[in-house]
């Protein structure tokens, strides 16, 4: 009786202490922040730098020398074909050309009276000459014929030179016109100005520069690449009307400096057919596409856009939405632009954010048993489920990712440790730094449902060769 009585005390004792213990592993477990593995694309990039060129550029000179009485543009502004740019003292020129539209006025009207007397002589030539083969020499001789015809050669000689005249004079009115036309300076195309170089009251002089126009809608991007990375970059191929077939090119990610935030769209456009033997680089032209031309025509961009993963996609359309109807807005020549180059695209692989792998290992979130509490070890007793809490267990991916780049990293599940690798698992992305395999945790946040939660603000992490 006495020894039944120790052993029901010892094994109170020692359920006492089980739940102590268990109730001391609750409070200890670790705070963590978790993602769920989730399937989608991934991309890797070239990274590469340089700045905006507009392919485009139309200086304006002067054809005419006078002073310069207005400048109706600044640096910076935006305009279209035709605009004013500048006016130039005109009186003179239009004096000039008031003048030789009376000459040539006059021209025409002396073209019109010769075009009469010539009309006239060579009907007198014909009524004569009728006559004398219908009746002789009655009522005209052949000396009369002979003088008619003599007039009729005249007048045509008048009218020749009279309609010689006219087309001297016209092109003396044209030149006269255009050098007052010329006054106005214009812009041949649509785009910003660059630079001004004339003030007011200048004397401006012929063949003198005065503006520098860029055309916005078409900007480039010279950058280099390492000769080692020349293989994976492709020039847009031409279709069959020999156009740029954009729906096969190679889409890039652009960056400024101007609007951190914001991601812009390009793609690549030629590539050198040569290496550059001193730097051992590749020089690569890459296409501006403008917001404005984005927001318009999407569909035609729809095969860059898709070769993004979600997030720096939506960034791209987010960016282009707030900058098209901005006029400040523009990408514009002499920006200074990283740029990152897609180079492969996955379209649907497992994917964590680069933030879950700490030394070559990920910790995935085992969840505690649905059961009665009974503890169920798994394989060599690591990660176990508890009725207490969850558990992690560590898993060394370094054998087991693919692509990966500063924001995303693929799973490629290998081996027994690879049947936790799945859609859907939880993995801890902060909070590593005190866990170790099987540790307990408390789950304080599990921001959104994607494979990487997004910034605050939209900004996406720089890119890994």
């Amino acid at each position: 009786m006495t020894i039944g009585l120790a052993g029901l005390v010892v094994s109170s004792c020692a359920d006492d202490a089980n739940g102590r213990d268990a109730h001391q592993s609750r409070d200890m477990a670790s705070p963590v922040e978790v993602v769920k593995i989730e399937r989608g694309p991934i991309a890797t990039y070239e990274a590469a730098s340089g700045r905006i060129e507009a392919i485009h550029r139309a200086p304006v000179f002067a054809r005419v020398s006078e002073i310069c009485k207005e400048v109706r543009v600044i640096e910076g502004q935006r305009i279209k074909v035709n605009d004013t740019l500048a006016l130039l003292e005109d009186a003179e020129y239009r004096y000039q050309r008031d003048r030789e539209l009376a000459t040539r006025e006059k021209a025409r009207q002396g073209t019109q009276d010769a075009q009469v007397q010539r009309d006239k002589a060579h009907a007198d030539h014909d009524r004569i000459k009728r006559l004398i083969e219908q009746s002789g020499e009655g009522i005209y001789s052949k000396n009369d014929l002979a003088d008619a015809k003599l007039a009729l050669d005249k007048a045509e000689i008048a009218l020749k030179v009279a309609g010689e005249e006219l087309k001297r004079t016209e092109a003396t009115c044209a030149e006269a016109e255009l050098r007052f036309q010329n006054t106005v300076i214009r812009s041949p195309i649509a785009g910003v100005v660059v630079q001004v170089d004339v003030e007011l009251f200048d004397l401006v002089k012929v063949d003198q520069k005065l503006f520098d126009i860029a055309e916005l809608d078409a900007l480039e991007i010279e950058v280099s690449v390492p000769e080692s990375s020349a293989g994976s970059i492709r020039a847009v191929p031409a279709s069959t009307s020999g156009a740029p077939d954009i729906s096969h090119a190679q889409a890039a990610l652009l960056y400024v400096a101007a609007w951190p935030s914001a991601r812009f769209l390009g793609y690549v456009d030629t590539v050198a057919p040569i290496v550059d033997r001193e730097r051992g680089m590749v020089d690569v032209k890459l296409r501006v596409i403008q917001p404005e031309a984005l927001v318009a025509t999407q569909e035609r961009y729809e095969a860059l856009l898709a070769q993004f993963p979600p997030p720096e996609r939506r960034v791209i359309e987010a960016s282009a939405q707030e900058f098209a109807t901005n006029e400040n807005g523009m990408l514009r020549p002499g920006m200074w632009v990283n740029a990152s180059i897609v180079k492969d695209v996955k379209p649907d692989t497992l994917l964590i954010p680069s933030g879950c792998v700490v030394n070559g290992a990920i910790y995935v979130v085992v969840p505690p048993a649905k059961s009665d509490g009974e503890q169920k070890p798994k394989e060599g007793g690591r990660g176990r489920e508890t009725a207490s809490g969850p558990t992690v267990r560590r898993i060394d991916i370094l054998s087991q990712r693919g692509v990966r780049n500063d924001k995303f990293t693929e799973l490629i599940p290998k081996g027994d440790d690879g049947a936790m690798l799945k859609a859907g698992a939880r993995v801890v992305i902060r909070g590593q730094d005190f866990l170790r395999d099987g540790s307990g945790v408390k789950i304080v946040q599990a921001p959104g449902e994607g494979a990487a939660p997004q910034k605050p603000n939209g900004q996406t992490s720089g890119v890994q060769k």
